[in-house]
């Protein structure tokens, strides 16, 4: 033996080391199956395979993945001490991409694997009974699918279970139920679908359990109402149908409570605070709830109470106002009433002891009643949309509320004004009075403000002008001003808006031009100025408005060629409708741009006729101004060559024809009625004469009270003459149509009927 230099001491070493080893291990309990090599070459193969399917690493997490330093030290590595074996496998939040390698499962010493936040998918092929120590298994927010693996319930030292955000289907297994060491169960936001494992239950250590956004139905079982130690429960937005177990309101423990957006149903106990006094989150919007709403009494620890679009009804608790923790309460979208014999909302005056508060919802109930001027004592309150019946005038006490960003009182039947003091709210981010009674003028003070995001005005009574300094609203992304009585020309430094997507000036009586510097505004999909007095051309600086989805330029008073550039190509003839004097590509239904000379006197003639009083006197100047269009179009006809005169006489008689019809219909050939072969003339001539007052206008004469038996037979007459003309000049064939000089010799007798008819 001293021949060949062999030496038995290392081999007596190596069984020594083994056999100490192995009493090392029995004595920190029973050997696991798994344990079948002292090596930690096995840890490093599984490492490496593990990389191998890493198909995206970012921020090269795994570069220092190699032979040149120890597998220990490699990133998101830990090893024990003593052995040198992977006990943790940490890589959360690195964006890495692929899928598993199912040689993680000889990681046998492994206790934590973390790979929250990454981007894997595919199933999870980890045999997990070989998997013994494991505590924590976290792969929240991947792509993972399949089934929950069934040899999970192996891992009975598992502490931690968080798959929320991926796309896990099946039923959620029953098995949890057995893993008596969980505390933390998370399985939001995948695809399970079943029932409530009763066998949740058994898991006495459970802190939190969380299965919300699945497709989870059936009930809530009462068995869970053992899970003494539970903080967290959220089972929201699943399809859970029933009663709220009452055994639910007796865990002491519970700071989050969820079972919003379900199909629960039933009231809530009297009572239901009074074992809760830790609970700081209370959601249950979006269910069936119904009856009384709770005071919550003795849940002296509520933060938020969420409680929208359920059914209660009866007196919101004035005992509310007792929860000094309170910071979002939202109400909206039930019944709920206003204390009995009240005018005021006491609501409001019971929460100026909750210094806390910033949000407040209470829209869509039954509240009616005026704005009590203790509103001015919230000063805290930031969010603040109330009902949907107030009467009465914001009160003075309002613009107090310095750190308010949301003022949302939209839809009622408020009166008077908007004071100077608004500027006072700085940090006032959206303000929605819309559809209100509110008039006067808009204060200098508003404008004054600086991070406004959206502004609400619409259908009130405002008038006055918009100022021309709006620099200040650099941050608005939506303003709707529409459906007031504001006037004067568009300022514009609207220009200076260049973060605005959503702009309406509609329903109003702006005048001058559009102007030019809106082509500054980039970020506009959507521009509505219809039904003002808006003249001159349409800028074709417009055309570089490359996110614009809607412009509506209809029933103003502008002229000239429609830009056909940019997005104008996308736009169709509604976006002009009721701008006479307009021309351009036939698609937008419009008589096709003439030269200087011509354009100039039909857009005069036509501004005319657009801009004339309604009264029955306008009958008058409108028949006659389009005859004296004819006459002038006569005299240019003149000067062409005899074959070109004949043909586009018959055409303008056509146009001038269909003009009568859209004027005193006020109807467009393109409106959405005249399908197919059902045209304007048509639709007239059905009426004609017998019926022909059902297709006027009615306000045209000012008489929207009025029936078409109660006018006069000359007023009757005299229609019918002018859609005689219309439909006559309109015939289908040129042959049909009436000549211009016999349109011409008309004007005497409209003239006689119509001073009978007035």
């Amino acid at each position: 033996m001293a021949a060949t230099g062999w030496s038995p001491q290392p081999l007596v070493f190596l069984l020594c080391f083994s056999s100490f080893t192995f009493i090392g291990v029995l004595g920190q309990g029973e050997v696991p199956s798994a344990i079948v090599s002292l090596s930690n070459v096995t840890d490093q193969l599984a490492l490496l395979s593990f990389k191998y399917l890493v198909t995206k690493d970012p921020y090269n997490v795994l570069s220092n993945w190699n032979s040149s330093i120890s597998f220990c030290d490699w990133n998101g590595v830990s090893c024990s001490r003593g052995l040198q074996r992977v006990v943790a496998l940490n890589l959360s939040g690195k964006a890495l991409e692929g899928t598993l390698s199912p040689y993680i499962s000889n990681l046998s010493f492994l206790e934590v694997l973390d790979l929250s936040n990454d981007s894997f998918h595919g199933h999870l092929p980890i045999d997990f009974s070989r998997l013994p120590w494991l505590q924590i298994l976290s792969i929240w927010r991947n792509h993972f699918e399949g089934l929950i693996p069934q040899t999970l319930s192996h891992c009975r030292r598992l502490q931690v279970l968080s798959v929320k955000e991926n796309e896990f289907y099946g039923s959620i297994p029953e098995f949890l139920g057995s893993l008596l060491e969980l505390k933390r169960i998370n399985l939001y936001g995948n695809r399970l679908m079943g029932t409530i494992p009763v066998t949740f239950a058994n898991l006495s250590k459970l802190e939190q359990l969380n299965i919300g956004q699945n497709h989870v139905y059936g009930n809530i079982p009462s068995e869970l109402g053992s899970l003494t130690h539970i903080t967290l429960f959220s089972v929201e937005m699943n399809n859970l149908t029933g009663t709220l177990p009452d055994s639910l309101f007796n865990l002491s423990s519970l700071q989050t409570l969820s079972f919003m957006t379900n199909q629960l149903t039933g009231h809530l106990p009297k009572d239901v605070g009074r074992f809760l006094p830790n609970l700081q989150l209370l959601a249950m919007s979006d269910n069936n709830f119904d009856g009384p709403f709770p005071p919550f009494s003795n849940a002296t620890s509520l933060q938020t109470i969420s409680a929208g679009r359920n059914k209660f009804s009866g007196p919101i608790p004035l005992e509310l106002g007792c929860l000094t923790q309170l910071r979002r309460l939202y109400l909206q979208y039930n019944t709920l009433t206003n204390v009995p014999g009240n005018r005021e909302l006491s609501i409001l005056t019971s929460f100026t002891n909750c210094r806390l508060l910033e949000e407040v919802s209470l829209s869509y109930n039954l509240l009616n009643g005026i704005l009590p001027a203790s509103v001015g004592n919230l000063t805290t309150t930031l969010y603040y949309p109330i009902g949907r019946s107030q009467e009465g005038s914001i009160p003075d006490s309002l613009y107090q509320l310095v750190r308010m960003y949301i003022f949302d009182i939209g839809h009622n039947m408020l009166i008077g004004s908007i004071s100077s003091s608004i500027n006072n709210l700085t940090s006032l981010q959206r303000l929605d009075l819309s559809s209100n009674n509110l008039s006067s003028t808009l204060p200098p003070s508003l404008f004054e403000l600086k991070d406004f995001w959206e502004l609400y005005l619409q259908d009130n009574s405002f008038t006055g002008h918009l100022p021309l300094g709006l620099r200040n609203f650099v941050r608005m992304i939506d303003m709707d001003i529409s459906a007031n009585k504001l006037s004067g020309e568009l300022p514009p430094s609207l220009s200076k808006l260049q973060m605005l997507e959503y702009l309406n000036l509609s329903r109003n009586t702006f005048d001058s031009h559009i102007p030019e510097e809106l082509d500054q505004m980039l970020n506009l999909d959507t521009i509505d100025l219809s039904q003002n007095k808006l003249s001159g051309e349409i800028p074709k600086s417009l055309e570089k408005l490359q996110h614009i989805q809607v412009l509506d330029l209809s029933f103003n008073l502008l002229e000239g060629e429609i830009p056909s550039g940019g997005k104008f190509a996308n736009l169709s003839a509604e976006s002009f409708l009721g701008n006479y004097a307009l021309c351009g590509a036939p698609k937008f239904h419009v008589p096709l741009c003439l030269d200087k000379t011509e354009r100039q006197s039909k857009s005069n003639a036509a501004r005319v006729i657009a801009a004339c009083s309604i009264g029955c006197s306008a009958l008058l100047v409108i028949v006659c101004t389009l005859i004296g269009i004819s006459r002038n179009r006569k005299r240019a006809l003149l000067k062409r060559p005899d074959d070109i005169e004949r043909v586009s006489a018959k055409v303008d008689v056509y146009s001038y024809g269909i003009l009568l019809l859209e004027v005193f219909t006020r109807r467009k050939p393109t409106d959405e009625q005249f399908v197919g072969d059902f045209s304007l003339r048509q639709w007239v001539a059905e009426a004609f004469p017998v019926a022909i007052s059902n297709v006027i206008d009615s306000h045209l004469l000012n008489e929207s009270n009025t029936t078409p038996t109660e006018r006069s037979a000359a007023m009757n007459e005299l229609l019918v003459m002018i859609m005689e003309i219309g439909l006559s000049c309109s015939s289908v064939s040129p042959n049909e149509r009436m000549d211009m000089k016999e349109v011409d010799k008309l004007q005497p007798n409209l003239g006689l009927s119509l001073a009978s008819a007035i």
